[in-house]
């Protein structure tokens, strides 16, 4: 079980990161326009 849930884990950090890079991207792009 700890497997999958490390797995489930993961992909929650990836999601997040993933998230917080496209909105990082859109507030730099708002800042600059």
């Amino acid at each position: 079980n700890w497997v999958l849930d490390l797995s489930w884990e993961r992909r929650a950090v990836a999601l997040a990161q993933g998230a917080v890079c496209r909105w990082t991207w859109i507030w730099v792009a708002g800042i600059g326009a």
